[in-house]
């Protein structure tokens, strides 16, 4: 048995020397231009993924430098208007700009809405302009008063009355307002 295990074990080693199969030149051509072709893929999936991120990620940021950049800025306190046959306050005043270096804000985009604890409401407004060149656009450096009609609210504004008036440009940041009433309503009232 052990006479007959060495022979196939002499058998095969012969067999192994003289039957000497390879890789051609030619297969590991092909093999290695396979792996160029897929690595040539990938890179390209690659690159173009990071391109396509990376114009995402500046459109988000175009996108929000533009927001920051047309934001309203207070420029004093708020006048409140009492009403002539109530002791309510009928209109509020507030004067705007828009911020310096920033982009135009459009007067007819603009929507104004009022808070307080019991009521929220888009009340009509005016705008004048104080100070610029008289064409229809707030630009940096020049200054509006927004006039914002109270008189519909139900309850009204009244004395003692924490309030909330909010301007919201087109594009860009809202401008909050927050403001208490007098304690005692006069024809006009000055809340810093």
């Amino acid at each position: 048995m052990i006479l007959n295990s060495a022979k196939w074990v002499c058998t095969k080693l012969r067999d192994l020397r003289s039957n000497q199969r390879g890789v051609t030149g030619l297969e590991t051509a092909i093999i290695l231009i396979a792996f160029v072709v897929v690595a040539s893929v990938f890179g390209y999936v690659v690159l173009t993924t990071g391109i396509f991120a990376t114009e995402k990620g500046k459109d988000a940021t175009m996108a929000g430098l533009e927001q920051v950049r047309t934001t309203l800025q207070q420029r004093s306190g708020v006048t409140t208007v009492k009403s002539l046959t109530e002791n309510t306050i009928d209109r509020i005043k507030l004067r705007v700009s828009s911020m310096p270096g920033g982009a135009a804000v459009d007067p007819v985009e603009l929507s104004v809405h009022y808070q307080d604890s019991t009521q929220m409401a888009d009340p009509a407004f005016n705008i004048v302009q104080i100070r610029g060149d008289d064409d229809l656009s707030m630009e940096s450096g020049e200054l509006f008063e927004l006039d914002v009609d109270l008189s519909g609210l139900n309850p009204p504004l009244g004395a003692n009355i924490e309030f909330r008036i909010i301007v919201q440009p087109a594009n860009g940041s809202p401008l909050y307002v927050q403001r208490t009433t007098a304690l005692s309503l006069d024809s006009y009232n000055y809340l810093d």
